[in-house]
């Protein structure tokens, strides 16, 4: 009995043994569920990070998308909508989305801005282990044209000459600017020596000129202001500027013919101001001259023939700059914008 109790004083009863195996194995198995615990709230959480990071990837594709398809739209606002939503429909495709995620794509009923609004289902992979098996993208862009100020964003770099007692212009009628030969009504555009009827806006020389002439010169220039008479024709700045403005107003609009104030597409970029100026006193230098008021012109094309280098536009009317977005249509090529 005793030599089964006792080995050098070692108990070796089964039963005082047994509690404390108990014990040791229960901590281990405690252990162990801790680390397991935490290596799911790790995996989960990186699962979270790369779903999600799976989801705001998809919400840019749509949203590039969308922005690019409804500027491209904007473009043929607001005279052509139904080419305006084909055209951004058309860009959309293209740029990664699917004709199915187009929810909707629509002019606002001033056809002045347009909507598309789209919609993704990504599928989750980490999250699906929790139940979630996918989620949800709904980019939306809109895009629109800036409406015109008194300021005249389309006014161009080009004065027509006029005077308290000499100022008539027939509407419908094709004049010749910037032209050292003679006018489509007679006479010479040769205001002075050397000046022929080109004007600085903002800042002289020939890189000003041509931004202004494509885009509009876009400060605010009112009746009685002065304004810089600029020397020279600078042939191809104008060339290229009236170009632009005449190929882009083809593409979007095509050919007008008998243009008038009543008839010709607003928003058109050949649609432009054109200050009436006194050039009284331009005698070959920059010199400061008077702006009478403002011309509604056309541009139809530019002409470079030896000195009968020639700008030409019809003659539509006259308005006054503040009255021109109530009262006739609104002048100058305007840039579409995104809104939202």
């Amino acid at each position: 009995m005793i030599r089964d109790r006792l080995v050098h004083g070692i108990a070796l009863d089964p039963r005082s043994a047994r509690p404390a195996e108990l014990a040791a194995n229960t901590s281990c198995r405690a252990h162990c569920a801790r680390q397991t615990f935490t290596r799911r709230c790790l995996l989960g959480l990186i699962g979270l990070g790369s779903d999600i990071g799976l989801l705001y990837f998809h919400w840019g594709i749509l949203q590039k998308a969308a922005d690019s398809a409804v500027l491209a739209g904007a473009g043929y606002l607001p005279n052509h909508p139904s080419t305006a939503k084909t055209t951004a429909s058309g860009y959309a495709t293209q740029n990664g989305l699917r004709t199915s995620e187009i929810v909707s794509n629509t002019v606002a009923p001033d056809n002045m801005s347009i909507t598309m609004t789209t919609s993704r289902t990504v599928p989750y992979y980490f999250l699906q282990l929790v139940g979630v098996s996918s989620g949800t993208v709904k980019p939306m862009a809109k895009a629109g044209i800036q409406q015109d100020t008194e300021g005249a964003r389309g006014l161009i770099p080009v004065g027509l000459p006029c005077t308290t007692t000499s100022c008539s212009y027939t509407a419908g009628t094709l004049y010749q600017l910037v032209q050292a030969g003679a006018n489509g009504s007679g006479g010479s555009w040769n205001v002075g020596p050397g000046n022929w009827g080109r004007l600085a806006l903002g800042a002289p020389g020939a890189t000003q000129f041509e931004n202004n002439l494509i885009n509009g010169y876009l400060g605010s220039i009112n009746v009685g202001d002065k304004v810089s008479a600029e020397t020279g024709q600078v042939n191809g700045p104008t060339s290229q500027g009236v170009g632009e403005r005449v190929n882009t107003g083809l593409a979007i609009n095509g050919t007008v013919t008998n243009p008038t104030l009543s008839t010709v597409p607003a928003y058109d970029p050949r649609l432009v101001a054109v200050p009436l100026i006194d050039f009284t006193g331009a005698t070959g230098t920059s010199v400061q001259v008077t702006v009478m008021g403002f011309a509604m012109m056309w541009l139809d094309s530019y002409t470079s023939q030896g000195k009968n280098k020639a700008l030409n536009a019809y003659f539509l009317g006259t308005a006054p700059v503040t009255s021109v977005p109530s009262t006739v249509n609104t002048f100058g090529q305007l840039h579409p914008i995104l809104l939202q």
